[in-house]
């Protein structure tokens, strides 16, 4: 569904984004992961149509889309939600919705000039998109509810919500779980499952390594821009105490057994919980590349 060749971002002398080529499949949930500044939103940010690429391809269900608008994007069946949830705090949550779905109307000024029957139709429309939208993420009790009033996990649920009523075919999930405590963490990871079984592509960004296990059919692996290739696993240099290895490598370690993480693109991981398989596309190595740590 969608393809990265070579895909490289560049701001002044700085690669956020250096040389990943990846394939996400088409009805899977794909997760990426990495430290800090790893360039994991920047990736999202390209594939959205946030920034354009300095070098490399885009391409979405065979289509060449590189250097799209982050609207045309949005046109095409791409969309995404932020680590951050922004909402119109004054209006109710249902009318939140009511703009996702504007993007596929057509009536314009004129139309709400002249009070057209296009226009009443679209509005129609988009309300019962947002309604299904609600009852999908299971707020339809929150419709009439002022945005300003909710919960963290709400806000999690309404943005989710939200680019629904797009009618994507790729979510790009971005921290869907920050800010939300274990129990509604557990919720938020059976609502994607659930997006994902309706038929939608789901590629997210976590730092909850215990959720990315049991969620993820496939997992990319980001160090300082890059796709991680090495394969001689590397102690982390910003972690103490005991053990200093970085909570992804530590997660794979309890789930496979394995001291450190060397070459794991050829075996699958097994979670207790729920027996999913997650595929390893490359190894997790947490220091800089050595031209990096010579710059």
């Amino acid at each position: 569904m969608l393809e990265l060749e070579s895909l490289t971002k560049k701001f002044g002398g700085l690669a956020a984004v250096q040389d990943v080529s990846v394939t996400f499949e088409k009805g899977k949930i794909n997760a990426i992961i990495g430290p800090n500044g790893a360039g994991k939103t920047t990736l999202f940010n390209l594939i959205g149509g946030v920034f354009q690429p300095t070098s490399g391809r885009i391409r979405f269900n065979g289509e060449d889309v590189s250097g799209r608008r982050a609207d045309q994007m949005a046109q095409l069946g791409v969309a995404r939600t932020f680590q951050s949830t922004n909402l119109f705090e004054r209006a109710t949550v249902l009318d939140n919705l009511i703009v996702g779905h504007r993007l596929r109307t057509r009536s314009g000024l004129i139309d709400a000039l002249l009070g057209s029957g296009r226009l009443k139709e679209e509005e129609k429309a988009c309300r019962d998109k947002a309604r299904a939208a609600l009852d999908f993420v299971g707020l339809a009790h929150l419709a009439h509810r002022v945005a300003g009033d909710i919960s963290q996990e709400e806000r999690k649920r309404v943005a989710f919500a939200l680019a629904l009523t797009t009618d994507p075919s790729l979510l790009l999930l971005d921290e869907p779980a920050g800010g939300v405590n274990p129990e509604e963490t557990a919720g938020i990871a059976e609502l994607i499952r659930k997006m994902c079984a309706s038929g939608l592509t789901i590629c997210l960004v976590e730092h909850k390594m215990n959720m990315i296990m049991n969620l993820a059919d496939k997992i990319l692996v980001l160090n300082y821009g890059e796709k991680n290739r090495r394969r001689d696993a590397r102690r982390s240099r910003f972690q103490s105490g005991g053990d200093r290895r970085l909570p992804g490598e530590r997660a794979c370690c309890s789930l496979t057994g394995y001291r450190s993480i060397t070459a794991v693109s050829a075996r699958s991981t097994r979670s207790a919980s729920t027996s999913r398989r997650a595929n390893w596309w490359c190894c997790w190595a947490p220091t800089a590349p050595a031209k990096a740590r010579s710059s």
